[in-house]
């Protein structure tokens, strides 16, 4: 069986769909089975390589026109998109052998709920609705969570018949740190705080890091030593503001995109982790967190609940009074953190990517049995 995986562009910087395809491929393999062969594909990658994220159009040519092209000439038994980003390949593959990766609607769907519509917003859209109407035609979809899958029946109409749950992992790099020379070392390269607590991912709007300042400029006026750490994409300029009149500047920090090496360091030292997400997929740096051993703080959304289950603190995306005194709690109970370290370890033990690919490869037969059938 040959299962060709097509992938996002380098260049468009989607890190977590990068890590999804990285150690799907990677595990598949690892499962050595001789009957299978995984060959990665995007068209024409050198060239891509020219552009960077910041060429949006060239970049939008190369994912709606250079991709599919190249795709068209493609042969496999089994083809998986691992990004419904790229669904729109379905358009040159044949659908009765494609699967597609769904890793959340958040992106248009939420979003036309949830975030006010510009001219260029409802564009982008529609091109985005155009895009996910091929999922229809896939043979099988993965949902990496049971709150994805019940989006998907939502707002596509897609049987859930159809839609596999397979979670995504966490890889074993993701343990705590305890040797102290590292911690310190790294503490000082990343300039991190002796207290704080640490956001890691996206700025999008459905991300609410606009309530995340919010919560800790509360925190932080009542605990002098707190710090608040982010790691990932760069403030908006509307953030950028918020921090400049808050009075708290100098206790907000951005390390940027932290190498995956620092990664559980980053975790490790932090007194909490915190998502105030509005809308989640799945939840990959909350599992790394727990992973890692650092208390999480997470929206009380589908699938924060799913993921995390009793190994955290819940809260609203714009918290009450009491939850901000529990958060609060919890960064100055060492007990408290404990507990929900132990809880944290043991909930994120049930993931692995290994187990993403003996049940993706499983997905893989079922769509060569039904063609040959």
């Amino acid at each position: 069986m040959k299962v060709i995986i097509f992938r996002d562009y380098k260049e468009e910087n989607w890190h977590s769909m990068e890590v999804y395809a990285d150690e799907l491929v990677r595990h598949l393999r690892l499962l050595c089975i001789s009957s299978i062969s995984i060959q990665e594909y995007v068209s024409l990658p050198k060239v891509s390589a020219l552009f960077l994220a910041s060429h949006k159009h060239i970049r939008q040519f190369f994912r709606y026109v250079i991709n599919p092209v190249g795709a068209m000439f493609q042969r496999g038994d089994v083809f998986h998109i691992s990004d419904h980003a790229n669904t729109q390949l379905l358009v040159v593959l044949d659908p009765a052998r494609t699967i597609v990766t769904c890793h959340d609607l958040t992106a248009p769907y939420w979003m036309m709920e949830h975030v006010p519509l510009t001219l260029k917003k409802r564009i982008r859209h529609a091109v985005e609705r155009w895009r996910l109407s091929f999922l229809k035609q896939a043979a099988g979809i993965i949902a990496v969570s049971h709150a994805t899958k019940q989006h998907i029946i939502e707002a596509l109409g897609i049987p859930g018949s159809r839609i596999t749950v397979i979670p995504e992992g966490v890889d074993a790099h993701f343990a705590r740190v305890t040797e102290k020379m590292k911690l310190r070392d790294a503490a000082v390269r990343l300039g991190l705080p002796h207290k704080y607590m640490l956001h890691v991912g996206t700025t999008y709007y459905s991300k609410n890091i606009e309530g995340l300042l919010r919560i800790f400029f509360i925190l932080a006026k009542n605990d002098v030593e707190l710090h608040l750490v982010k790691s990932g994409d760069v403030w908006t300029p509307e953030q950028e503001n918020m921090i400049r009149k808050s009075g708290f500047s100098k206790r907000i920090h951005h390390v940027g995109f932290v190498a995956t090496a620092d990664l559980p360091i980053l975790y490790s030292l932090a007194r909490i982790l915190i998502q105030p997400s509005y809308a989640e997929g799945f939840g990959f740096t909350v599992l790394e967190a727990m992973a890692c051993g650092c208390p999480v703080v997470v929206s009380d959304i589908p699938a924060m609940r799913e993921v995390v289950k009793d190994a955290g603190l819940y809260i609203a995306p714009s918290p009450s009074k009491n939850q901000i005194r529990e958060i609060a709690a919890l960064i100055a109970s060492h007990a408290m953190r404990t507990t929900m370290t132990r809880l944290g370890y043991r909930r994120a033990a049930m993931y692995s990517w290994n187990k993403t690919a003996e049940k993706t490869y499983s997905l893989y037969t079922k769509i060569m049995k039904a063609q040959k059938s």
